[in-house]
């Protein structure tokens, strides 16, 4: 039952309003629950995300409470279920009624960023469609729910077994899902074949494969949010709907005209510009996944950091804001190799006569992200405003990055807490619902 009900809250009414974008609704609506859960929507802007997983978890709460009741406390709740049943209809109406008026004229169906809103005769059919789509979700919503409310009740009056009664409530849960997911997908579209190859392997890449050294691939042509890349060889992009904001700026800054000195700086040792003839450039001028400078330069903010990375020689110089200026002596025979990389380890090997200053090729990362030297847990910084550098001390050692951010340990310990709370519980339900 919870199942099915937290699939209608959030399939058939909510993710609706996404698509037919109504605005009204979502402000109203949001204006009640801002007086007591103003910090929640602090967190979302204004994405109706925020109503799909309140509502869901309104309904969620209520029938659980519900299903609790009838299953675990039967003799406790026959005083209990009108008025809950009574409260969860009229929050049912109400719900119901406040949609079919939007329909009716009370909602306008279109936001702020409406490209059309100026052309009617485009977005006179577009609030049409968007108020029968709405329309036929209602219809759909009242029967579906008339459906759980008759199998309760009748559940309740005892017509019929628990085993009855969820085998009935399963059927009408993927019946639901059966039906509303046809709505979105065809059987042609449950072809896994046309995933096996989704990008063409080129000439130019076949070259590249033949190269086993540490370096990153950039198509100029295909911009910073693109798969084919990435699918094939290390990048700088990639698509994501969230992506470092640092890496956006280097990105807008400087690889839009394809600067030496920031593309050296990120190791980036082919680019692929299918407009160019040969297609396929190697740049020999790369400073390799990591590198010793001479010389530390202090910036008052992250913004000037930004603007002098092509004004210095970054293989010589590093830029931090957070660091204060600092010289270095030189010694040609210092050397760092990495040794391994992979996604969430990296290691590098180090030889050292005199004190030096490393920058890491790879992106500054604090929440997740620690360095150990020789075994030891140390501090890296922000350096030439995406980088990470690290001052090392003379002698032979290893480094290495582990990634193990402290939020993925945490829920997971509160995730198997939570479950060994849930069963603890469920046990002392069944003994006791047993006396």
């Amino acid at each position: 039952m919870l199942v099915c009900i937290d699939f209608f809250s959030k399939n058939y009414v909510f993710n609706n309003f996404d698509l037919y974008q109504s605005v009204e609704i979502t402000s109203f609506l949001k204006i009640s629950f801002i007086k007591n859960y103003g910090i929640a929507f602090s967190l979302f802007n204004d994405s109706s995300l925020n109503l799909n997983m309140i509502f869901s978890l309104l309904v969620f709460m209520i029938c659980s409470y519900l299903f609790y009741q009838i299953f675990f406390r039967p003799s406790a709740m026959e005083s209990k279920i009108f008025k809950n049943l009574i409260i969860v209809g009229i929050f049912f109406v109400v719900f119901t009624s406040t949609l079919i008026a939007g329909t009716q004229g009370m909602f306008s169906f279109t936001s702020n960023n409406e490209p059309f809103l100026e052309y009617p005769q485009i977005m006179t059919p577009l609030i049409s469609s968007r108020a029968e789509l709405i329309n036929k979700d209602i219809l759909n919503l009242i029967i579906y729910v008339s459906i759980i409310f008759i199998l309760i009740y009748f559940f309740w009056k005892k017509k019929f077994s628990k085993n009855i009664f969820i085998i009935l409530i399963s059927i009408a849960a993927v019946c639901d899902l059966w039906i509303q997911n046809r709505e979105y997908f065809d059987e042609s579209e449950f072809d896994y074949n046309i995933y096996e190859k989704p990008f063409t392997l080129t000439d130019d890449d076949i070259k590249i494969f033949e190269d086993k050294s540490d370096f990153r691939v950039f198509e100029p042509s295909l911009g910073l949010s693109n798969s084919r890349t990435a699918y094939f060889h290390n990048t700088i992009g990639g698509y994501h709907g969230a992506k470092p904001y640092r890496l956006q700026n280097i990105y807008d800054f400087y690889l839009k005209k394809q600067d030496s000195a920031v593309m050296d700086m990120l190791n980036i040792k082919y680019v692929i510009d299918n407009f160019s003839v040969p297609s396929l450039s190697i740049r020999k001028s790369i400073l390799g996944s990591a590198w010793f400078v001479d010389e530390l330069i202090n910036t008052d903010n992250a913004n000037e950091e930004i603007l002098k990375l092509s004004k210095v020689d970054l293989n010589k110089i590093a830029l931090s804001s957070e660091l204060e200026s600092k010289l270095y002596k030189k010694n040609i025979n210092n050397k760092i190799k990495l040794l391994e990389k992979r996604n969430n380890f990296l290691s590098y090997s180090v030889d050292v006569n005199t004190k030096t200053f490393a920058v890491f090729s790879e992106i500054y990362y604090p929440y997740g992200w620690d360095v150990f030297i020789d075994g030891k847990k140390s501090k890296y910084h922000k350096v030439n405003y995406m980088l990470r550098g690290l001052e090392v001390d003379e002698g032979v050692k290893e480094i290495t990055f582990k990634f193990n951010p402290k939020v993925v340990k945490n829920g997971t310990y509160l995730v198997g807490i939570g479950w060994i709370l849930f069963f603890i519980f469920l046990i002392k339900e069944i003994k006791w619902s047993k006396n």
